[in-house]
């Protein structure tokens, strides 16, 4: 009878990667043998996997193409990489597998990416049980499985101008859906109906899975959890895993770390944080792959510098679309800081830190979650822009702005966090709200036991061979 051996896929985007590596390393820390399975273009940027591996010796790499070529952007915002993966993943996954299972120790249970259907279709045609692994919020997830309903009510594809209309729905959503808040193309005008369906049906299939991992925890989005576990037969709320990767390896996850190697981490930024007042520092960050006009960035860029709070600002060389006028917008720093990337974790953590002006990204929103550090939502697309209305609206725990993201308005909303009565109310809910998301990631928490949970069914599962 074969030993477990997990086989991980996330989608090669930035924010996928981080939380499937990171679960890699505490599967792996666990005892389960792992195989993480990433792009090559993403598995040549990633430094340091022989330490990676020394540290987790059953953690083990494989890759496969991307479909593009080698010099080609992967920019999530043209298509072509969703569309390449979309189209070309099936065949190659399908040659992994069957090289794998040559081993004497095959594949026994495949955890996936939910944004991908074609390796739950290759493991159904192996016998191998799925897991799936979506690294978005529960709420988002559940949005997916409404979009058939939606469909047959003709709410969407809608045919005016006005993607703030409100989408009439259960009230699992308490009346906060807005068509912009849609995936896919069905969050605008959509001309390619096709694609749209393509791209929802491609998440929905993830209803095919065994079960559904989640960097959620209960009593954050407890309404949606009740409404996916109507959808797969086991949920596991591991959540937030970067809190959990810190309570089971005893600091943060080396995930970051590894990532960080993808752009050039300057770590004088960490003296300049310790010569700050304790909560004066803003932090500015809009994640990995999120791009803007120069004009937007010399409105932030403004906003930040007029507010006369220090600031420390993540700029990555390749945020700006058209990037030659970024450094005529970033002149006079002000009281600010700028450096191409940083450890989110760690300036999150650090006292210095009091506000987050951040894109909302849901590696985001758990991270400020978990460090207790209220946030500016600056939402760009996708599930961000929920995030950043549960954010402000439901939990209390941030400022979300008004989308005109001039100036003034970025001004505004730093005064707001820092100095205002409203300010220190949202510090105390997101303080014991992170007090809450630290208790479940240590001995009696749920998400440590669901955790536990995962591990000990993974080792469980067998699967026939031929």
């Amino acid at each position: 009878m074969a030993q477990p051996r997990v086989l991980l896929f996330p989608f090669p985007a930035m924010g996928h990667v981080k939380p499937f590596l990171s679960l890699a390393e505490l599967l792996s820390d666990a005892g389960v043998e792992v195989v993480f399975l990433s792009t090559e273009y993403n598995h040549r940027r990633i430094p340091d996997i022989g330490a990676l591996a020394a540290r987790f010796p059953t953690l083990h790499f494989e890759t496969i193409p991307d479909g593009l070529p080698p010099d080609q952007p992967r920019v999530l915002a043209d298509g072509h990489l969703y569309f390449s993966m979309l189209d070309g993943t099936k065949p190659r996954f399908r040659q992994l597998i069957q090289s794998l299972n040559g081993n004497p120790r095959p594949i026994t249970c495949i955890i996936n990416d939910v944004m991908l259907s074609s390796p739950i279709e290759v493991a159904e045609e192996f016998g191998i049980p799925v897991i799936a692994f979506c690294p978005c919020s529960a709420r988002f997830l559940s949005v997916h499985f409404f979009m058939p309903n939606f469909i047959e009510e003709a709410q969407i594809p809608y045919t005016d101008e006005n993607p703030m209309g409100k989408i009439e729905e259960a009230t699992v959503f308490e009346g906060l859906l807005r068509r912009k808040d849609l995936p896919g193309l069905w969050c605008a005008k959509s001309s390619n109906i096709s694609f749209s369906h393509r791209f929802i049906n491609q998440t929905i299939a993830a209803g095919r899975a065994s079960a559904l991992i989640l960097n959620t925890f209960d009593e954050l989005e407890s309404p949606f959890l009740n409404h996916l576990s109507s959808i797969f037969p086991k949920i596991y709320c591991i959540g937030p895993l970067n809190a959990l990767s810190r309570s089971r390896l005893g600091k943060s996850s080396s995930s970051s770390s590894a990532l960080a190697g993808f752009w050039k981490e300057d770590q004088a930024y960490m003296s300049w944080l310790e010569s700050q007042p304790p909560r004066s520092v803003i932090f500015v960050s809009f994640g990995s792959t999120m791009k803007m006009e120069a004009w937007k960035l010399a409105e932030f860029w403004y906003g930040l510098v007029n507010s006369g709070s220090p600031f420390l600002f993540v700029f990555r060389p390749d945020c700006v679309i058209n990037s030659g006028d970024a450094a005529e917008v970033m002149e006079g720093r002000g009281r600010g800081m700028v450096v191409e990337w940083a450890s989110q974790e760690k300036v999150l953590a650090h006292p210095a830190v009091g506000g987050f002006l951040t894109h909302c990204g849901w590696n985001s929103t758990v991270e400020s979650i978990v460090a207790g550090v209220p946030m500016m939502c600056c939402p760009i697309v996708a599930d961000q822009l929920s995030n950043a209305t549960w954010i402000h609206k439901v939990w209390k725990i941030g400022i979300e702005g008004d989308e005109k993201w001039d100036r003034s308005t970025v001004e505004m909303m730093i005064k707001e966090l820092m100095e205002s009565q409203k300010g220190t109310e949202i510090r105390t809910s997101i303080e014991m709200l992170s007090k809450l998301a630290n208790e479940k990631v240590v001995k009696g928490g749920t998400s440590l036991n669901n955790f536990e949970l995962l591990v000990e069914d993974i080792k469980t599962l067998r699967r026939p061979y031929t």
